[in-house]
């Protein structure tokens, strides 16, 4: 039997509004998405980003831990290019749930947000 798909929020985001990207460390990294803890089931996400500064930065995405350069995708972001495309992730479900965090090459220069589809069997 296939897999059945339905929206759910995306973790951090209030609304549906953009997460503005503060740490600026993987060890600080802010949680944008933490997934399903039923080990059966997993989370698509699609992850956008926009850069609001004049300097292009690099939002780096940290999919399923912060393990440093093992969980690190780095997402280079041009200055006032609009929206970007960052990438299809999949968290599967675990007792101890995954997690999608991200940091920044600058403080508070590039908002995320992101539209997640959580499957169940």
């Amino acid at each position: 039997m296939a897999a059945t798909g339905a929206p759910v929020v995306f973790g951090s985001s209030t609304d549906g509004r953009p997460i503005k990207v503060t740490p600026t460390a993987i060890g600080s990294a802010e949680t944008l998405h933490t997934g399903s803890s039923t080990a059966t089931e997993y989370d698509e996400i699609d992850v956008y980003a926009v850069n609001t500064g004049a300097n292009p930065e690099t939002l780096y995405l940290c999919v399923g831990g912060v393990t440093d350069p093992d969980d690190k995708v780095p997402v280079p972001l041009a200055a006032g290019a609009g929206p970007k495309f960052c990438g299809r992730y999949r968290l599967k479900g675990n007792a101890t749930p995954l997690i999608l965090k991200a940091f920044a090459s600058t403080a508070d220069v590039i908002n995320v947000w992101g539209q997640v589809t959580r499957y169940t069997p």
